[in-house]
């Protein structure tokens, strides 16, 4: 199976705008050493839509506000709870955990922890 390129889709658009048949493009291409189905060319005559649409929930905002209240004692669930009364947005519980990852929190028995790089090579 060939795989397509950016590049590649984009000057397939740009040779079937200009009129050339599939049979023409898919000629073109194996004069590139591209061997390429009838049916792949067919599905780049379209440029695809981007994926993500829409706004993302978890933004910069919410993300600080995550971080400012990330401590001790508050469990996912009450920011859960804090984040859709403050912001309006109701995140998922993983969702949370996650971001308090990507954020640096760790939970060690005690509860959360910043850990920084230096701490955690000493402890090692």
């Amino acid at each position: 199976m060939t795989r397509i390129n950016r590049e590649r889709s984009k000057d397939i658009r740009l040779m079937r705008e200009q009129g050339k048949s599939t049979r023409e493009i898919q000629q073109h291409f194996v004069s590139l050493d591209i061997n390429i189905s009838l049916s792949t060319l067919r599905s780049h005559f379209r440029e695809k839509p981007a994926r993500r649409t829409g706004p993302r929930k978890l933004h910069r905002k919410i993300l600080a506000a995550i971080d400012d209240h990330t401590n001790h004692t508050l469990s996912a669930k009450d920011l859960q709870h804090l984040i859709k009364a403050d912001f309006g947005v109701l995140l998922g519980l993983s969702t949370i955990r996650m971001a308090r990852r990507k954020l640096g929190w760790t939970y060690e028995k005690r509860g959360f922890a910043w850990r920084t790089r230096d701490e955690s090579q000493e402890e090692r």
